[in-house]
């Protein structure tokens, strides 16, 4: 009987263990605590440091963004603030590119931590994919080091460019893995914490748009900024970017001539929203109007449109189609082409038309 009663304890004693250890792995990832997650990988890293993003978004939050810290390195910094030199391309092209493509997690994971309505499953897709973020940063931090430490002891070009042609590789390695996140981050943002960012206007007349529509159209617009900065880097990333030419381009030319994608170029010349004065709203009420009914419809095309070019991205690397790809793999190409200069085209277009009226 003693040794029965033992049993019964111990089977006891294991299923509150279970359950116990079950529960911790429910709490691995708490929404909570996302944005904090993100900030702290840069205290992680030599190379890595956290600053405040200072161009003026008509934000009342602080904004951080992980940046790279060359404190450490002068000899390389010189070399990255001299703009006739390869380096340079570190800060003006993918610098800024991976900043693009996290636009969404500056701007909208403050957000998302503090919302109830993330679900466990979207909790963990999150840090599942920040976690894959931090290892492109570990490994962008540890090609800094190298390349810091090459310039340090030898004056060999040869062998401090084909380091630098590395680095360049994995930040574009870092671009599509932070593309991937705020795809994710834009998702859940869209359709779990925000639900009115893109209003139809349409049953109303114009002259009808109150102050108060006036400023609601500025703000969306503001905020779908970030969400259209990664859309646009996507785009170019997958245009130009995976598996292609572009870092032996840089290095191996003298004066290289990037691909351009106007898109992308505009929204990355974006660095400040202000609003402009209700007087100018109301000035410019009916082009407004329309250019928001335009927005609308562009907007919920594109919300359709958008897995299949994704979709279509994960099966192929465009940049290596050509005549002799097969037939699947050419509807894919077309899908991804037909989104870039189809409605997300059109959606740029747009923004450029409203830009002026709407910020300064």
């Amino acid at each position: 009987m003693r040794k029965f009663i033992c049993y019964v304890l111990i089977i006891i004693a294991c299923s509150i263990t279970c359950i116990g250890l079950s529960a911790c792995n429910d709490d691995k990832y708490n929404i909570t605590d996302f944005h904090n997650s993100y900030i702290q990988i840069a205290d992680k890293y030599d190379f890595l440091k956290l600053t405040s993003i200072n161009q003026d978004y008509g934000i009342e939050n602080t904004i951080y963004k992980i940046d790279i810290d060359y404190s450490s390195a002068p000899n390389l910094l010189a070399l990255v603030n001299n703009n006739s030199t390869k380096y340079s391309y570190l800060k003006t092209f993918y610098q800024k590119m991976l900043d693009n493509a996290l636009s969404p997690v500056y701007f909208y994971s403050q957000d998302i931590s503090n919302s109830k309505n993330i679900s466990k499953s979207q909790t963990e897709t999150l840090y599942e994919k920040l976690n894959d973020l931090e290892d492109e940063y570990s490994d962008l931090d540890n090609y800094f080091n190298i390349l810091a430490s090459r310039i340090q002891a030898s004056a060999s070009e040869d062998i401090n460019l084909s380091q630098l042609k590395a680095l360049f590789n994995q930040y574009e390695e870092a671009i599509s893995v932070a593309c991937d996140l705020s795809n994710t981050v834009c998702d859940i943002y869209f359709n779990t914490v925000v639900t009115s960012y893109n209003l139809d206007y349409s049953n109303v007349n114009y002259s009808q748009l109150s102050d108060a529509d006036l400023i609601t159209i500025y703000t969306n617009g503001k905020t779908r900024i970030h969400y259209y900065k990664w859309l646009y880097t996507s785009i170019y990333n997958e245009l130009y970017m995976e598996e292609g030419n572009i870092a032996d381009l840089i290095i191996d030319i003298s004066n290289p001539s990037l691909p351009v994608y106007q898109p992308y170029t505009f929204v990355s010349s974006i660095e400040a929203i202000n609003q402009n004065g209700l007087s100018v709203f109301n000035a410019h009420k009916e082009d407004i109007y329309n250019y928001s009914i335009l927005l609308y419809h562009a907007q919920n095309q594109l919300n359709i449109d958008i897995d299949s070019f994704l979709i279509a991205c994960n099966n192929i690397d465009f940049t290596k189609i050509n005549t002799n790809s097969n037939n699947t793999d050419l509807v894919y190409a077309n899908v991804i082409s037909n989104f870039a200069y189809g409605i997300s085209y059109d959606i740029y277009e747009i923004l450029n038309s409203v830009k002026h009226i709407l910020y300064t």
